[in-house]
């Protein structure tokens, strides 16, 4: 019986994909298009997005 977790325990990532971004600046409003080979959107991904390397899920 465990009451506590062990510190090497990890979580599983979420489902889907990660995406990294980079940014020049700072911007409070990131749309993310995601689309396929004909150029047909498939899904969009609002964000916000810190100056340098971001990431969403």
């Amino acid at each position: 019986m465990q009451f506590f977790p062990e510190p090497h325990f990890g979580k599983d990532p979420q489902n889907g994909g990660a995406i990294d971004y980079w940014l020049g600046e700072a911007n409070e409003s990131i749309e993310l298009h995601i689309v396929d080979s004909h150029g047909d959107t498939i899904r969009t991904i609002k964000s916000k997005g810190k100056k340098g390397i971001n990431r969403v899920m």
